[in-house]
Formats: C-alpha cells, structure tokens, sequence
C-alpha cells in the first residue's frame, strides 16, 4: 500500500477539518479548468408590511446558475410570483455571465413548474426519499 503511516478518521463537521480538503480539490481543479467563481446571488420577494412571501437563492459556478432554493408562501401560489421570482434569479444569472441554468427537486414539490419555466429534465433518483423521485433538470439561458 502506497498509504502507510496515513491514518483515516471521522472527524466533526468543522471548517477546519474541511477547509485542506476542499482546497486541495479547488486547486487541481483550478490546474485544469482555472479559476472557478462561486458567486452567490439571493432574490426576496416581500409583501406591502414588508414581510418575505418568497425568494430564490442559488450561486454562479462554471458559467452555470445554480438554483439552490425556490419558496413562495401558500397564500401567494398559482398567482405568479414563483414565476417572477424564478425569471428574475435567471436574469441575475444571465447578466453575472451564466449560460444554463440547474436545480434539482423532489416529485412531490413542482417539477411541472419548472417544466413549464422552460427546464428540462436530465436525471431522475427513483425511490430517493419515502417513494418519491428527486429530479435533476436545467435551462439553456442564452
């Protein structure tokens, strides 16, 4: 074994035990591919108190927006502020340099929203949790 005198344990989920991996990882990455941005983005949507009825949050990574999160209160849905909210994560994405667009969702939430947003779906986990799929889908955004 080429790994002797290493030893392997399970650490606590702490920065400091993450930080050299994911740096490592970053810079071979970086030896192939360059640089790579991970910039953040977040869309609120609040009503006339000022309260948040919904929002979006995702990240710039590789040309791609990354859609982490899409949330619209119960008494706002079917109105067309997930729509909005959506159209305006994207612009945000299109104009810091995204090309595509990408999100993943559980069957039970709203694929067929997304589906008819303009994603398209690439990869499915049947079965993932409790009997439904988790979908994986994305958008040309140019």
């Amino acid at each position: 074994m080429g790994y002797e005198g290493v030893s392997i344990t399970v650490s606590p989920y702490e920065e400091s035990a993450y930080t050299p991996i994911l740096d490592g990882l970053k810079e071979f990455n970086r030896g192939v591919i360059g640089e790579i941005g991970n910039d953040r983005l977040v869309v609120v949507a609040k009503d006339e108190a000022g309260a948040t009825v919904g929002g979006s949050f995702g990240a710039l990574h590789l040309g791609w927006l990354r859609v982490d999160v899409l949330w619209v209160a119960e008494s706002y849905r079917g109105k067309g502020l997930g729509s909005a909210i959506l159209a305006e994560i994207e612009r945000e994405g299109l104009a810091r340099g995204a090309s595509r667009a990408m999100l993943d969702t559980f069957q039970f939430q709203a694929p067929e929203f997304y589906k008819r947003c303009g994603y398209v779906e690439y990869g499915r986990i049947k079965d993932f949790v409790q009997g439904y799929d988790r979908l994986y889908l994305e958008k040309k955004l140019a």
